[in-house]
């Protein structure tokens, strides 16, 4: 298997991890010491350091302050040796509201796992609005 094939494959677990609700697993592909940049102007937009503080800070919130999280595939827009950069699809609902984010994901992937991700939404004033009461 090719280094981009492993990356790929990486990816393709990932999601189907995401996309069965099994957010343990998911998480289970970040890097101890991962990185993400989150883009936007939200109360969710930064950037976190550490698996833990990802999960704590972004990943928890989310689900707390959401009524669901569901994916909608994503489009595999680049791949290499080391990463991805795809187009992620992820719907969110709470109450009466909801909002389709489109994602421009970056996936550093080494070894099986992801160190660095870049995240930015392409209807990041939809998203920030929708988050905009978020603890």
């Amino acid at each position: 298997m090719s280094k981009q094939d492993e990356v790929l494959q990486t990816l393709e677990d990932y999601f189907a991890a995401w996309d069965r609700g099994d957010v343990e697993a998911g998480v289970s592909y970040f890097a101890e010491d991962l990185v993400v940049h989150m883009g936007g102007a939200s109360k969710l937009s930064g950037e976190y350091h550490g698996r833990g503080d990802f999960i704590t800070n972004w990943v928890k919130r989310v689900e707390a302050y959401t009524d669901s999280w569901t994916f909608h595939g994503n489009d595999l827009l680049m791949a290499g040796d080391d990463g991805v950069a795809l187009m992620v699809h992820e719907q969110w609902t709470r109450g009466g509201r909801k909002v389709m984010c489109k994602r421009l994901a970056v996936y550093k992937i080494v070894d099986g796992e992801m160190p660095e991700c870049w995240f930015t939404d392409v209807n990041a004033a939809e998203v920030d609005k929708f988050f905009d009461e978020i603890d």
